[in-house]
């Protein structure tokens, strides 16, 4: 007690406790997040993050069968409910962004499951109805998603290594619209936040000599395709790999030749193979991503004793397409195709057991 009481002491009279006064934020950046609550919330959200608060949440307010929980007139309720928050989480992300801070702050945008007109629970296993809805649908407020349906759901995350612009999984066209494609339970995405905050899904703590792991049982698993590279890596990297991310020739902390020849294909390849030999290993996995595909897919094709497999992001193979003159076709056409690559094809279970 009296440390909770200490720590109290020392937030409100440190510097930082100016975060929590508004009145200080000009007015045309206060005007952009004021939709109510939740949009001052999240310009909270943005001040604290600005003085190094390391776990915020700003919540719409739960009240059962009022805002979000929407058992009625939730066709007309939600052009109100997504007013209020659209325009601050939007704002809130181009901030971060403006200030440098979104890569290394985590925006996790989620609720409890989905809505549907129809099904109450999921399916297979129906629950009981939160309210009636009459067989025919003839007055305005029986229109909305008024009934819990646990099949499917959404989740939205900004900036802390999550990919921009990407879409992960698939919902069925028709109803009961459940999740048909790269289903992602409770447990794994936790552990990808934790993944991305450089904690491991396994960590757990002793308390009452009973274990109590920050995923179910400790078994999260995190979705990597939800990530970008650098997470990736580490990720590769705790299951045993050997990880390298070079910066190629002009990136980063390598050196920039002035002479434009220095950046040819094949001075590129041959960086990867002497770093190779750097490392004593004789063959690797390579990934390539954008300008870095060209590289390995020349790795492929002129130095497949090198390769345990290869992975390309981005840009295909283009055998006219890379500026070099003697780059060998891979299977004598334009693109490859699947059988004729003359690297011998690993899928990610092969690459798992394949350690470099």
């Amino acid at each position: 007690m009296l440390r909770s009481l200490d720590n109290a002491y020392r937030l409100l009279s440190s510097p930082a406790a100016k975060a929590f006064d508004l009145s200080l934020e000009p007015k045309d950046s206060y005007e952009k997040y004021n939709t109510g609550q939740f949009g001052l919330g999240c310009l909270l959200a943005r001040r604290l993050t600005e003085v190094g608060a390391r776990f915020i949440e700003v919540t719409t307010e739960y009240i059962p069968f009022k805002n979000w929980d929407t058992h009625d007139n939730g066709h007309t309720r939600l052009v109100d409910l997504k007013g209020a928050i659209d325009a601050p989480i939007a704002q809130l992300v181009i901030d971060l962004e403006r200030r440098g801070l979104l890569d290394r702050t985590l925006i996790v945008l989620a609720s409890e499951f989905s809505r549907d007109m129809m099904v109450e629970g999921r399916p297979e296993q129906l629950v009981k109805n939160q309210v009636d809805q009459p067989d025919v649908i003839a007055e305005l407020k029986y229109y909305g998603m008024h009934r819990h349906f646990t099949d499917a759901g959404c989740v939205l995350l900004f900036g802390g290594g999550a990919k921009r612009g990407h879409l992960h999984g698939r919902t069925a066209d028709e109803r009961p619209c459940k999740t048909i494609e790269n289903r992602v339970v409770i447990e794994d995405l936790h552990a990808t936040i934790f993944h991305a905050l450089g904690i491991s899904p396994k960590h757990g703590y002793e308390i009452e000599r009973r274990p109590f792991y920050v995923t179910k049982d400790g078994l999260g698993k995190p979705i990597l395709d939800l990530l970008m590279w650098r997470e990736q890596v580490e990720c590769f990297a705790g299951l045993g790999f050997r990880c390298i991310a070079p910066d190629m020739r002009g990136y980063g902390g390598s050196s920039v030749p002035t002479d434009l020849s220095a950046y040819a294909l094949q001075e590129s390849t041959q960086d990867m193979l002497e770093l190779l030999a750097g490392f004593g290993t004789e063959r690797a996995i390579w990934v390539g991503h954008d300008w870095g595909s060209p590289v390995v897919w020349s790795l492929a094709a002129h130095h497949a004793d090198r390769c345990i497999g290869v992975v390309n992001l981005n840009v295909p193979y283009l055998k006219d397409g890379f500026a070099l003159p003697n780059l060998i076709p891979l299977g004598g056409s334009n693109r490859l195709s699947r059988g004729r690559v003359p690297v011998r094809p690993v899928g990610l279970s092969g690459l798992l057991r394949a350690r470099v």
